[in-house]
């Protein structure tokens, strides 16, 4: 049952299991000590007790294991000494232990014995650097707008165009003169030759308009 997250203390009542061939616990969370009722389990030919938080010390009755090919007790809190009598069992392919400079080193002194390093938990998240809040803070400064000169204010208004402020008007173009009915002064004007006519010589206009330049 490796990596099932089990935590608390391996129970007593394990060394009842006296048929069991395999007791793989390694990769939980595991607390307490090695229990010297392992040592009832004569057929465990693989016992992995390895990355958890067991301690103690290794109880001499697991020296009693003569079918082993597998004891991994590595990264644990564990100390003292490996039984010398595992050294002794033919079948033993490897023995893993934390060996020093780990914090809990264990003693073995077995040809088999191999050392492992500590590894280390990737889950626990990393504290990341305080950020002063005032520097966190961004501040956007908008770009200056250079101010306009006056030299190129008044090239602008040189370039305008000021709009006449009356039409032109065509001194050859005649214009229709009011007619007026009420006395003698009043006259007829033709712009174009500015002549003023009394209407009492009306009956000469046949004569004169002949003569009007047109």
């Amino acid at each position: 049952m490796p990596n099932n997250a089990l935590s608390g203390r391996v129970p007593n009542t394990i060394g009842l299991l006296t048929a069991l061939t395999r007791l793989e616990l390694e990769s939980n969370q595991l607390s307490g000590n090695i229990l010297p009722a392992i040592g009832s389990l004569t057929n465990l030919e693989d016992l992995r007790l390895s990355n958890n938080q067991l301690s103690g010390s290794i109880p001499s009755e697991i020296g009693s294991l003569s079918n082993l090919f597998h004891l991994l007790l590595h990264n644990n809190k564990l100390s003292g000494s490996v039984p010398s009598s595992l050294c002794f069992n033919f079948f033993l392919e490897e023995i893993g232990v934390d060996c020093a400079p780990d914090p809990f080193p264990v003693n073995c002194t077995c040809d088999v014995c191999q050392c492992y390093e500590r590894e280390v938990d990737t889950d626990t998240p990393t504290s990341s650097p305080d950020v002063d809040s005032e520097d966190s803070e961004m501040t956007t400064t908008p770009p200056a707008i250079p101010p306009s000169s006056a030299s190129d204010i008044g090239d602008e208004d040189s370039t305008s165009t000021a709009p006449s402020s009356a039409p032109m008007m065509d001194a050859a173009t005649p214009t229709a003169a009011p007619i007026l009915s009420n006395g003698s002064d009043v006259a007829v004007e033709v712009s174009a030759s500015h002549i003023s006519i009394p209407l009492g010589v009306c009956w000469l206009f046949p004569f004169i308009l002949p003569l009007l330049p047109f």
